[in-house]
């Protein structure tokens, strides 16, 4: 059935005339009698009776209109969304961030995508770096890892988002609140890190072999909550960028950075769909939550400092 001419029946119902019909659509009487009768046809049962008094509905004719009016409402409601697709992002998008993130970035940013992004649904993946970045290489839209330009991700491209220091955390009392250190002074502490396949991990062992210092590494823990949760107990310390910490003292753990050690965090988005509005909306979101999360100053870092070697 030709919508249009289901329009122009509801019009010529309304007015109770062909002739008044024919006024409000900006057409003539006999075109728009013409299209009545192709109604007519098509439906193969008389609509309208005319008469010179107008044009009244046949009993066939009030039951289209009974169905005609919502039908139509319901074509512009849908015609109106698809509009506003137009103009607006939508679509599933697929986020993976680091666990550690889940606070300070990946809460925020559902939040936002929510409020400002009302067309599109985030499919979130929280995992460690190893998982993140084999996430990213298996088609997930957006990912944020910490960028080794060693290692490039097959088919995604990084944004960079910026540098991030390194920090000591655990329970108070083993360095001054808020204290620098020296990567040396990790020598002895009973430390709980990512297993080795984890960027940080890596990232650390260099650091010890450029240092010269031998790493107590009393457990190897794959989740960044059971990390902190077994710090908070004092099973010992572990090393994490700032970004992804709370404020020092908010979680019970103490924060210690550490000099001349820190990472370069990356957004990496599939070549595939960086073109999607849906994708670049959430991308721009995501990076600007992270740079400002990086930009921020440290929530009480102190000016101590302990000497430290070299």
């Amino acid at each position: 059935m030709d919508l249009r001419l289901l329009e122009q029946f509801v019009r010529v119902c309304e007015a109770g005339s062909l002739t008044r019909a024919a006024e409000k659509l900006a057409c003539t009487q006999p075109a728009l009698t013409r299209q009545m009768l192709r109604l007519e046809r098509q439906l193969n049962t008389q609509l309208l009776v005319r008469s010179s008094r107008g044009v009244e509905t046949t009993q066939a004719g009030a039951r289209l209109l009974e169905h005609a009016r919502p039908l139509l409402d319901h074509v512009g409601r849908v015609q109106a969304e698809l509009d506003r697709m137009k103009r607006e992002p939508a679509g599933e998008v697929s986020v993976c961030l680091p666990t550690s993130f889940h606070d300070v970035v990946t809460l925020p940013l559902i939040s936002e995508v929510r409020r400002a992004l009302p067309l599109v649904r985030l499919r979130v993946l929280e995992a460690m770096d190893a998982e993140l970045r084999e996430a990213i290489a298996a088609g997930v839209d957006i990912g944020v890892v910490m960028h080794d330009p060693e290692r490039a991700i097959e088919g995604a491209a990084p944004i960079p988002l910026g540098e991030d220091a390194l920090v000591l955390y655990g329970r108070p009392g083993a360095f001054p609140p808020g204290a620098s250190i020296g990567f040396g002074q990790l020598r002895g502490l009973p430390l709980i890190l990512p297993s080795g396949r984890n960027h940080l991990r890596e990232k650390l062992a260099r650091l010890a072999g450029r240092h010269g210092v031998a790493l107590d590494i009393v457990m190897e823990v794959d989740t960044a909550g059971l990390i902190t949760d077994l710090a908070r107990r004092g099973e010992g310390f572990s090393v994490t960028p700032r970004m992804a910490l709370k404020p020092p003292g908010e979680d019970g753990l103490e924060q210690w950075p550490i000099a001349g050690a820190g990472v370069a965090w990356a957004a990496y988005v599939r070549d595939t769909r960086r073109r999607s509005p849906a994708v670049a909306a959430v991308t721009e979101r995501l990076t600007n939550l992270c740079r400002a999360r990086l930009a921020a100053p440290p929530a009480s870092i102190r000016a101590a400092a302990v000497a430290s070697p070299p």
